[in-house]
């Protein structure tokens, strides 16, 4: 399962595939994930408000988008306060996709029969871990290295995240270039 859709001009040849032996030796992408937080608050009035609120907001933003694009929606965190699993169903006619925090959360919306993509933005640091998310058919972010180290050969599709400045996830920009050879070298 791939987040991409047709609103990525290039989204052929370079997304990573379920199967290994499908995966292109040169990038000729990079995928850029833009976060944006739909409510700026966390004062919870009544969740029916808020999740009415939240769907209003989500039909805001899709006017401002190609209708082709999928919406990828953050509910790390309980959705910031709002409730994950409620926010989830209220969502999933209109989002392509949801992005979580950790496997354990993307483990909570599989078991709720969320069937969308998942992004688990933390990605994980074990090859257990790259199991699990396999066989839940999750996509993983990785933030480092090591995660990277990891995603190769794991048949698990996976993001290469890049900290933009924030400094919480993703690979700093010195270490890009080296993970992009890596990557782009690697033949399963």
């Amino acid at each position: 399962p791939c987040i991409d859709g047709p609103c990525d001009r290039n989204a052929d040849a370079a997304s990573t595939s379920a199967n290994p032996s499908s995966r292109t030796t040169t990038p000729t992408k990079l995928r850029l994930i833009v976060v944006i937080r739909l409510l700026p608050f966390d004062v919870i009035a009544m969740n029916v408000t808020i999740i009415a609120a939240i769907k209003h907001n989500l039909s805001q933003l899709r006017k401002l988008i190609r209708p082709a694009c999928r919406l990828c929606v953050t509910v790390k965190a309980n959705a910031y306060g709002h409730g994950m699993l409620e926010v989830a169903a209220a969502l999933e006619s209109c989002a392509a996709a949801f992005a979580v925090a950790t496997l354990d959360e993307a483990v909570v919306l599989r078991a709720a029969g969320v069937d969308k993509d998942i992004l688990v933005l933390e990605g994980v640091n074990s090859a257990d871990g790259y199991r699990e998310a396999e066989a839940d058919g999750l996509t993983l972010a990785v933030n480092s290295r090591e995660q990277v180290e990891l995603a190769l050969g794991s048949g698990t599709p996976t993001w290469i995240k890049v900290d933009t400045g924030m400094g919480r996830l993703g690979l700093h920009h010195e270490d890009l270039e080296e993970t992009l050879r890596v990557v782009s070298g690697y033949t399963s």
